[in-house]
């Protein structure tokens, strides 16, 4: 059975039940080439098309670029998280439409990604540095999310750019020497604050910066004093009304969700510092709030305060992650402490080995080297 609906779109009851719906977007080597959507009902199949037919009136010609990735990106949205929508926009708005936007996605070639690829880890930022090569690869994924939509969905003959290798150059994150972690823990305890203590919890679990913001007493256990991590918070942008707002959500990824324990002495400090189940860690306040650029000032201030040279707040989190090797974790504990989904992204990314571990490594086997 087939209906039309009054913006002349066909639509037609499946076997399965489901409604499809097609609407014309365009040609492509002399053939129309059409895209396909799927609803529940006949009004929710309506409803698709209507919202497809607003895009393509708003956005000019019909396999531009700016476009498809506005018709991919709006398809998405129902199952992404608000940050996630934003970041996305903003990708696409920022560094793919100023470059692709009103071209025929058919006529970009592999060549130009890469060559967009190199341009922007030598010159891309607000500075213009060059962006690092983990933020070039998530633009990078999200066009070839929009290429394979622009090749599965309309059916457009696009270029694969699958496999662009993006140069991973090491992020030398500072990482806080035993003489000043000694420095800043002993300025931290003289004044315990809750935003201060914010900090040590960051310094002595790993906890990312969002995770802190979000923690509430009550997801901390008075039997053990482990710490329940399920949520972070964020400031995003609010693309309706050009302004950003702060927004609790869960973690991106499954990994991200754990339960820490913490040392005797932390929880010590925990126990002395509790406030009422609602309430925020770092206010001691149900009511109110510190957002992650809020505890980034406050570690500044602290940093200045205990004449420490600045550096940005993850460092405690790769701080937490070397001296966990230091004193001999293993990679895999250390891993699920931190949240991450592999061993490897942990060694990657967050271990640097400091000189005096590398001298005692080298110590434990001085007979191998030792002339005979």
């Amino acid at each position: 059975m087939a209906r039309k609906s009054q913006t002349g779109n066909n639509i037609y009851l499946r076997k399965d039940g489901r409604w499809e719906g097609r609407r014309r977007t365009g040609t492509e080597n002399g053939k129309t080439v059409y895209i396909y959507i799927y609803g529940g009902s006949y009004d929710e199949a309506v409803q698709k098309l209507d919202e497809i037919a607003a895009l393509q009136e708003d956005l000019g010609d019909e396999n531009s670029f700016q476009r498809i990735a506005k018709e991919w990106l709006e398809l998405q949205k129902p199952q992404l998280k608000p940050a996630s929508f934003s970041s996305y926009t903003n990708i696409i708005n920022s560094y793919l439409n100023p470059k692709f936007g009103e071209r025929q996605i058919t006529d970009i070639s592999r060549s130009e990604f890469t060559s967009l690829v190199r341009d922007l880890l030598e010159h891309g930022g607000i500075t213009q540095q060059g962006l690092s090569a983990s933020t070039v690869n998530t633009i990078l994924t999200v066009a070839k999310k929009i290429f394979i939509y622009a090749a599965r969905e309309r059916e457009l003959s696009v270029a694969d750019i699958q496999g662009i290798p993006v140069k991973q150059v090491r992020n030398d994150t500072p990482t806080l020497s035993k003489e000043d972690q000694e420095t800043l823990v002993q300025w931290l305890y003289d004044h315990l604050t809750p935003g201060n203590l914010g900090i040590l919890l960051s310094l002595y679990t790993g906890m990312r910066l969002g995770e802190i913001c979000a923690l509430k007493w009550k997801d901390i256990s008075k039997e053990d004093q482990s710490i329940a991590v399920y949520q972070t918070m964020q400031r995003v942008q609010r693309l309706d009304e050009n302004r950003t707002e702060v927004v609790v959500q869960a973690p991106k990824s499954a990994s991200a969700y754990r339960r820490l324990p913490v040392s005797e002495e932390m929880a010590r400090v925990l126990a002395a510092s509790r406030k009422e189940d609602d309430a925020y860690i770092l206010t001691g306040d149900p009511e109110h709030f510190m957002e992650p650029r809020g505890l980034q000032r406050q570690f500044k201030r602290v940093l200045r305060a205990c004449g420490l040279e600045d550096i940005n707040f993850h460092a405690l989190r790769h701080t937490f992650a070397t001296r966990g090797i230091e004193v001999g974790f293993d990679p895999k504990t250390l891993s699920s402490l931190l949240g991450h989904a592999t061993v490897s992204m942990t060694l990657n990314r967050y271990v640097h080995p400091s000189m005096e571990q590398k001298q005692k490594n080298m110590n434990l086997f001085p007979e191998l080297l030792a002339a005979r």
